[in-house]
């Protein structure tokens, strides 16, 4: 088993010990979202990182949560300032407005479901990529999480259940007395 983590005398290290998520995409490259270290990407067959920290090209890659990828191969990634795109043969970060920026320290999720979509859910506010294209669903309701069924239905909770019909969130209410 090898071990590889951040020094202060190595550049080409881990940028940060504390790794909040990893995504493996489809070329091989194994992406590691840090705490307030960006983006490290690793090579299967090397033994150093190429980083993208905060400086480097947006302020929006400081503290990553997830990371999904679309069939072009563009990687989408939420951090502690909202969503951003890259292009992975181009090079080039770009924001994204599809959701409501979040207030601090509040994490954003990101959901790949079978029809290939990029869901993305903010603060109080979900949405999704087709075909790299953003499609707004709901602005008005605080999601904590998203899922799918083995049937391909997607359903979203928080302060509501709901399940994606159409092009619309269909809201499932229980009335307690």
């Amino acid at each position: 088993m090898r071990v590889l983590k951040h020094s202060d005398k190595d550049p080409n290290s881990l940028s940060s010990n504390f790794i909040k998520t990893l995504y493996k995409d489809k070329d091989g490259f194994l992406w590691i979202g840090t705490y307030k270290g960006g983006i490290n990407v690793l090579r299967a067959d090397e033994h150093s990182f190429s980083h993208f920290r905060p400086n480097h090209s947006t302020t929006a890659i400081n503290e990553v949560t997830c990371f999904a990828e679309n069939k072009r191969g563009h990687l989408y990634v939420t951090a502690n300032s909202g969503v951003t795109k890259y292009k992975k043969n181009g090079g080039v970060f770009s924001d994204s407005t599809l959701i409501d920026r979040p207030a601090t320290g509040y994490n954003l999720l990101l959901f790949k479901d079978s029809k290939k979509r990029i869901w993305v859910k903010g603060a109080s506010s979900l949405g999704y990529y087709l075909d790299g294209k953003p499609i707004k669903v709901d602005s008005t309701h605080y999601f904590t999480c998203i899922t799918e069924t083995k049937d391909g239905e997607v359903w979203v909770g928080g302060e509501i259940l709901a399940k994606f019909e159409g092009n619309k969130l269909v809201e499932y209410r229980a009335d307690f007395l």
